[in-house]
């Protein structure tokens, strides 16, 4: 399965866009999925795209709506799915990509403009009363600190350790700080009234590097500064507590149960600010403000507090159920339909098992090759009907049916697959249709963690097909080789 991002960020933009969605195409390869970024020609966006090792294609940055679109149909391909993250998308734009894949997925935070996609992805803070008649009834909304897309290091952290008296303090204002907040927190910080130690991220786009190493040089504090880190989450893990600002950094501080002081430097980041009040999530303060706020962290219980309703809001496997709820869509979608098979074993389902199991191909790839005579497969189908771990489904189109997938659970999370396309649908791609439709059962349907599959060693159309689909050989043998698909964590 193929997923496509169109997604913006770097100047102007922030580089939360581009977190998100990241983390989002991290659980989508969880699931054997494949990933490619459309975005504006931004050098920390490619920069950003390139160190995580994903393929892009690049839009010029003063490319019009119109032509962004062409660009997006043109590079996107045959994408499964397609999801967007800018704030410029009109309701035009989203629906004529509607129209053009089986799904659309968009992310939002303004609820400014109607929104003619499959799936949305809002902020923590709205529900589908918030959207009114700008969400379609048939629009699934995903929202609230369920959903909230964080990296995959995120998930089940240990309860932060609160220490007496703080003295490592994070200071983070995203990937831009276009208005240089990083340098006026530092000198802010002068008149605290006893020494600390502050860590200072720069982020990808951050400009004002020459000036922030001024200000520090003036402090009485001690100080590190950390240039676009690669291991993000562990600085906020040894903070004690973080300057930052109510935007996607702040959850991923709530995650790791860092408290904050938060710093509202774009009008956007009023709904998350109030959210974070109302919630007491995090205190938030101003420049003018910020020592005498500070001091208010100088009670462990008051960190402690703050910490544990952090982490108790977010556990960081939002992106993994945003993910998970995308998929279960695109199964509802999808054209081919896996009904569940009609355990008589008198059913056309079984007469339809008996015919394709009977087919010379079919048989002459199977371990069994010989004639399966009625009665024998009539108590094989009866006894596998009735066996709660077996499940076996047709595959139809149209009302038509074109397939069997068939999945043996052994309740310890792995299972054992097989598929069999009808002969006279055979050259068209259904194999491959059925067996991603039947890997997404096992996983989010029968919860599963890996499958397996025994391909004849001559199969090689067999072999190429579920390899396509992620499978990796793990074992060759002398009539068999087995291919293992495994979903991570």
């Amino acid at each position: 399965m193929r997923i496509v991002f169109r997604v913006d960020g770097g100047h102007g933009r922030g580089m939360g866009h581009l977190i998100r969605c990241l983390a989002l195409a991290e659980q989508f390869k969880a699931y054997g999925s494949t990933a490619m970024f459309l975005t504006r020609e931004q050098p920390a966006v490619l920069k950003a795209i390139q160190a995580a090792g994903y393929p892009y294609a690049v839009l010029s940055s003063t490319a019009t709506l119109e032509e962004d679109l062409h660009f997006t149909l043109e590079k996107s391909g045959h994408a499964s799915i397609l999801i967007a993250d800018s704030y410029h998308f009109s309701s035009d734009y989203l629906r004529r990509l509607n129209a053009e894949y089986r799904l659309v997925v968009a992310f939002d935070d303004l609820i400014d403009r109607f929104l003619p996609v499959d799936l949305i992805l809002g902020n923590v803070y709205v529900s589908r009363d918030s959207y009114g008649s700008y969400l379609p009834k048939e629009t699934i909304l995903l929202a609230g600190p369920t959903y909230l897309p964080l990296r995959p290091c995120l998930q089940n952290l240990s309860p932060k350790q609160i220490i007496p008296q703080f003295n490592r303090i994070l200071v983070t204002f995203g990937g831009e700080d276009p208005q240089n907040y990083t340098e006026a927190v530092i000198k802010a910080l002068q008149e605290y009234p006893r020494p600390l130690k502050l860590e200072i991220i720069l982020g990808p786009a951050y400009t004002f590097t020459n000036q922030c190493e001024a200000a520090l040089a003036q402090s009485k504090h001690t100080y590190q500064i950390y240039p676009n880190p690669p291991a993000i989450v562990s600085l906020f893990q040894s903070a004690d507590l973080a300057i930052a600002t109510p935007s996607c950094t702040f959850w991923e501080l709530l995650a790791t149960g860092t408290p904050s002081l938060l710093i509202k430097i774009a009008a956007n980041q009023t709904s998350i600010e109030m959210y974070a009040q109302e919630k007491q999530l995090a205190i938030c303060t101003s420049l003018p403000n910020l020592c005498k706020t500070l001091q208010t962290y100088e009670d462990p219980e008051i960190r402690s507090q703050y910490s544990q309703r952090a982490q108790a809001f977010v556990d960081g496997r939002g992106a993994r159920r945003s993910v998970e709820a995308i998929l279960t869509r695109y199964l509802e979608k999808a054209q081919i339909k896996l009904k569940q098979a009609d355990p008589d074993p008198e059913s056309s389902d079984s007469h339809l098992f008996w015919e394709w199991r009977n087919d010379p191909l079919t048989r002459a790839m199977s371990k069994q090759t010989e004639w399966i005579p009625w009665e024998t497969h009539r108590a094989w189908y009866a006894a596998a009907a009735s066996n709660p771990h077996i499940h076996m489904r047709i595959a139809m189109e149209n009302s038509h049916p074109v397939g069997a997938f068939r999945l043996e659970n052994d309740q310890q999370g792995d299972a054992i697959v097989s598929i069999n396309v009808s002969p006279e649908f055979r050259g068209h791609g259904k194999g491959k249709q059925i067996l991603e439709l039947g890997c997404l059962i096992g996983f989010l349907k029968l919860r599963c963690d890996t499958l397996t599959a025994a391909i004849k060693k001559d199969n090689l159309v067999s072999k190429n097909l579920f390899m396509d689909l992620g499978f990796k050989l793990v074992e060759e043998g002398s009539a068999f080789d087995t291919y293992v698909k495994t979903i991570y964590s």
